[in-house]
């Protein structure tokens, strides 16, 4: 993180509960969810394109991955695809710590091996016959 950004978590205010007037164009402020540790909005003006800050909101957006491409916060088609790819990973998390970390390794090591398999149905068949049977 460079040391010229400024660390203070952004705390969502009482502004930060609905929608305001774009304080350079008198529009509209159309809101988007940052989500994170510390979660807040963010206010742009489909007018001007002002993109509105509350105190450390900027210096919360800086130190994360939300700089780089800012503008997709109001996206609907990019949110959906970074709210599945959570949604994923802490699926991935809940079966890794469900199973343990070996059993889970060699879960995920089976399925790459069955994925490009011309035969995976028959892979697959296998390992459900096996979980089925007196020792699974």
């Amino acid at each position: 993180m460079p040391g010229t950004v400024d660390v203070a978590v952004a705390v969502p205010g009482d502004s930060d509960a609905r929608p305001g007037i774009c304080p350079l164009c008198r529009g509209v402020l159309v809101r988007a969810r940052v989500d994170g540790e510390h979660p807040f909005h963010l206010d742009r003006c489909p007018i001007c394109s002002g993109i509105w800050f509350d105190a450390g909101e900027w210096a919360a957006i800086a130190a994360s991955e939300w700089l780089s491409h800012l503008d997709d916060l109001w996206d609907p088609v990019w949110r959906k695809r970074i709210r599945e790819r959570r949604a994923e990973q802490r699926h991935l998390e809940t079966l890794q710590h469900a199973l343990g970390e070996e059993a889970f390794g060699k879960v995920v090591d089976a399925v790459r091996a069955l994925r490009a398999h011309p035969m995976r149905s028959l892979g697959l068949s296998f390992l459900i016959d096996e979980l089925r049977g007196p020792g699974g």
